[in-house]
């Protein structure tokens, strides 16, 4: 499809919005979050143009060649992948006929910061969201040598100097201060205090245009699920998300399987599983949550539908938000999270209704296994009368921030590999049958 054809639309005012990737085609906490994003401005009679970087790498022998494009979204059609250049033109042709009210940066996930620079030349306002710490360095879960977290995003020799991704960083960190310092108007989007207050350690000289803005507002409460477990009654204990490592999944299995090796113990609990995996249990029941099929609040549905005491949110990466912890509370729930998990064990050490525990199967075993102590707790908890929510809204702050400025057209003067774009392209829609 001609991307050229989307500045002939019929619409006034329109956001760009930048990924990394195609948010139609992933359902993870930053793609929801624009998604919605995309219906919150189509409200507000706001269109939407997506944009992100396609990058593939290919080999021929023992050479290796990186081919390039940029794919190009409206009315969550996936248009074209085209060139650097090309987009430029877009960009120019659509800030000549509509009104650009922001540039919505999500990732710079395998971007070039040259080219964002040349986006964002164009003089709109901009806003970086922090779905993570890729600005801060380019292991953006922070996780030093890829494994453990290493406590903070600020990068100094002290701590990174035993880290692979180390010299990356101080590129990296470099070019982004250059980035942003070019930028003139720029807020910096943080999900949670516990991001903001990583962030700026890294970037301190931004910390006023620090905007901190949870992804949903909690709105009522929900007087359900509060009744304690009597004598006779299992507790029904539920891992929440993608079975993943990074989320503490097999750690969590680890444990079921050990308790499920418990004649006495087993009788206790009945355990299920919320999200995909491709390893599972018989004796955990699966239950599959589809956002598609039953919106939004598909998740907290789900959880009260099953009348659920308990959620493991064991995360050994820190969360910048996390949905399952918002929706989890939605359902009344009780929150076992581990001392890694981010803004997941900061709200629940703020909300107290949870625990905290260190990042192991033997801890979460050993809080599992004192049944009589655990189901102590969680009855105290169920008849404290926690203000759980009875909706989850999407947080529109940011619409008090967007504005229609006066534009410069971009100047388009990169040398570029247009062979590059088309075979980005090709190979792009054949993965993904787009053809």
């Amino acid at each position: 499809m001609d991307i050229f054809k989307i500045a002939e639309e019929t619409f006034d005012k329109y956001s760009l919005i930048i990924h990394y990737r195609n948010p139609y085609l992933y359902s993870a906490g930053s793609e929801n979050y624009i998604v919605s994003q995309i219906e919150v401005l189509s409200t507000e009679k706001i269109k939407s143009v997506i944009i992100f970087p396609i990058y593939k790498s290919i080999w021929i022998g023992k050479i290796e060649l990186s081919i390039r494009a940029w794919g190009v979204i409206y009315e969550k059609k996936f248009y074209d992948g085209v060139s650097f250049n090309d987009l430029l033109k877009l960009i120019n042709r659509l800030n000549v006929r509509k009104q650009c009210v922001g540039i919505m940066i999500h990732s710079i996930i395998f971007m070039k910061l040259e080219e964002l620079s040349l986006i964002v030349s164009s003089g709109n306002k901009v806003f970086l969201y922090l779905h993570d710490f890729c600005t801060a360095c380019p292991q953006y879960n922070l996780l030093k040598n890829g494994t453990d977290f290493c406590g903070n995003a600020k990068i100094y020799k002290e701590k990174c100097h035993d880290c692979k991704f180390y010299n990356q960083a101080l590129d990296l960190h470099k070019n982004v201060i250059e980035f942003l310092d070019s930028i003139e108007d720029i807020t910096v989007v943080s999900p949670s205090n516990y991001v903001k207050d990583l962030w700026k350690e890294a970037f301190p000289k931004m910390e006023k245009k620090i905007l901190v803005m949870g992804h949903k507002i909690l709105c009522g409460k929900y007087e359900e699920n509060n009744t304690p477990i009597k004598s006779n009654e299992k507790i029904k204990v539920a891992f929440v998300g993608k079975g993943v490592v990074r989320k503490g999944y097999y750690e969590w299995l680890d444990v079921v399987d050990k308790i499920n090796c418990n004649d006495d113990l087993k009788k206790k609990y009945d355990f299920y599983h919320f999200g995909f995996s491709k390893e599972t249990r018989d004796y955990i029941k699966n239950v599959t949550v589809s956002v598609i099929e039953n919106g939004p609040d598909a998740m907290i549905k789900a959880i009260r539908q099953n009348s659920i005491d308990v959620v493991v949110l064991f995360s050994c990466v820190p969360e910048t938000y996390s949905y399952t912890y918002f929706e989890s509370i939605a359902a009344n729930c009780f929150v076992i999270t581990s001392s890694l998990s981010g803004n997941i064990a900061t709200e629940v050490t703020h909300r107290e209704n949870g625990i905290v525990i260190d990042y192991s199967s033997e801890s979460l075993l050993k809080l599992l296994s004192d049944y009589k102590n655990f189901k102590t707790n969680l009855n105290q908890y169920k008849k404290s009368s926690f203000n759980a929510p009875k909706t989850l809204k999407n947080n529109t702050e940011y619409l008090n921030l967007l504005m229609s400025k006066e534009t410069k057209e971009i100047e388009i003067n990169m040398k570029e590999n247009r062979l590059s774009a088309v075979i980005a392209n090709i190979l792009y829609r054949i993965r993904y049958k787009l053809m």
